[in-house]
């Protein structure tokens, strides 16, 4: 499937640009491997003035095989990117 926007949430802001922004998504038709996979969350790019992804920003994500996860942005370039927090 595809990432919808109708699932996504920010859960923290902050008007610093030093703190982390904690966003939330869940899909029950995506299973964890496909929404962490690059470049799916690439429509958020678009929505720049709405959503002001940042390299650092953390995403809570429930996908549809069960699977929870917390990731962190690690490119908003080209495509959006998230790794696995160490």
């Amino acid at each position: 499937m595809s990432f919808e926007i109708e699932n996504f949430g920010r859960l923290s802001n902050s008007e610093s640009s030093q703190i982390a922004t904690i966003y939330s998504y869940s899909s029950s038709t995506d299973d964890l491997a496909t929404v962490v996979a690059s470049a799916y969350f690439n429509n958020l790019i678009k929505l720049a003035s709405a959503v002001r992804l940042k390299i650092g920003d953390l995403f809570v994500i429930q996908a549809s095989d069960a699977e929870c996860a917390l990731r962190c942005v690690s490119s908003v370039t080209t495509n959006v990117t998230l790794a696995a927090l160490s």
